[in-house]
């Protein structure tokens, strides 16, 4: 399965997603802003920085079933929602 994820602002333009957890999730995340953003997951511990007008590919292969949180860690973004979900069935 492929997703994408855009920053745009202060924000994910798309904030879920689902897949099983016998897959792996593609995502490429998109940065269209002058400003770096990064794409978290802590309970993976994935952590990538997402350069201003980047777009950086990675994989998600969750060890279980529920709800993963993903985040932009760069101070201030998150509490402006910069958040999002990934369904794990």
């Amino acid at each position: 399965d492929l997703g994408a994820r855009r920053a745009e602002g202060t924000k994910f333009l798309t904030t879920s997603n689902s897949m099983s957890s016998s897959d792996v999730l593609g995502l490429f995340v998109e940065n269209r802003d002058s400003s770096a953003h990064s794409f978290d997951i802590d309970a993976l511990d994935i952590h990538v920085q997402v350069p201003a007008g980047a777009t950086v590919a990675l994989a998600v292969k969750p060890a279980r079933a529920g709800p993963i949180e993903f985040t932009c860690a760069i101070p201030g973004h998150r509490e402006a929602g910069m958040v999002g979900t990934i369904d794990v069935r």
